[in-house]
């Protein structure tokens, strides 16, 4: 029984843990584990279940506002409003900062330099007006029904690529928040797969299926490929690039197949 008790405290320390980093949702960490610090790499396995929360509340804005007769690209909009305030903006911010830095830094150093300014320049808001741009002109493409499967499967499938991600490239920086995190362990891969392919199995379609997952996982590799050249690895905010453009590449990938 004690083991029991300890492994359901484990799994409710994942579950608190990756909502307080990931999310804005509130977390009173004291409260449901006082004496022990977060741990961040144990808690990866929650990662896609983050993404389902998030896109759930997306869907339900998305869903609301075409009850009321509202344009679809409005209603979409707003969708993807509530999911960034939802997050805190934490990977949009990423993908500002990261493309700041690969675009004005002339070494690997500087451009990390650079990511670390909280200040956005004029790559990071680029970045930012077309990643927004492409998902809500993509989304838009689909019918109602099809728009809830693709926030809810984008939001997952892009932060099973974090993990991948962690796994395929070494960290840029030896001290950040985001090194805590390390290798995922095979058991958190695993459990972190089968909640994203369980979530998939929503779009009905098996073809459709190995579509989105292909693409999201070219997107990523293509990514780490070009960070790896960048900045030698990782970092918070190239995780954070990761989620946005896997993302965008699922979006696009649903897009192309539903509009056939």
């Amino acid at each position: 029984m004690n083991n029991s008790r300890s492994r359901i405290q484990i799994v409710i320390e994942d579950i608190y843990a990756a909502f307080m980093l990931l999310t804005r949702i509130p977390v009173n960490w004291q409260k449901i584990s006082p004496n022990t610090p977060p741990n961040l790499n144990r808690c990866l396995w929650v990662y896609p279940v983050v993404g389902v929360v998030v896109s759930l509340i997306g869907a339900i804005i998305y869903l609301g506002t075409q009850a009321l007769d509202i344009p679809q690209m409005t209603s979409i909009l707003l969708s993807l409003s509530a999911m960034i305030i939802t997050t805190g903006a934490f990977h949009e911010d990423g993908l500002a900062d990261t493309m700041d830095g690969f675009g004005g830094g002339a070494s690997p150093e500087k451009k990390l330099e650079i990511m670390r300014d909280s200040r956005i320049g004029t790559y990071g808001g680029l970045a930012l007006i077309i990643s927004i741009g492409l998902k809500v002109t993509g989304l838009s493409a689909l019918s109602a029904g099809n728009v809830v499967s693709a926030l809810l499967v984008g939001a997952t499938v892009s932060r099973l690529m974090i993990i991948f991600t962690l796994m395929m490239l070494p960290p840029a920086r030896k001290k950040s928040l985001s090194v805590e995190a390390g290798k995922p362990s095979t058991k958190s891969v695993i459990v972190a797969s089968t909640i994203t392919i369980l979530v998939c199995l929503t779009l009905q379609d098996i073809i459709t299926i190995i579509y989105v997952l292909s693409a999201a996982i070219v997107s990523t590799a293509m990514f780490c490929r070009l960070s790896y050249k960048q900045v030698g690895g990782y970092s918070g905010d190239i995780l954070g690039s990761t989620q946005q453009i896997s993302e965008i590449s699922i979006y696009l990938t649903l897009c192309a197949i539903w509009s056939i």
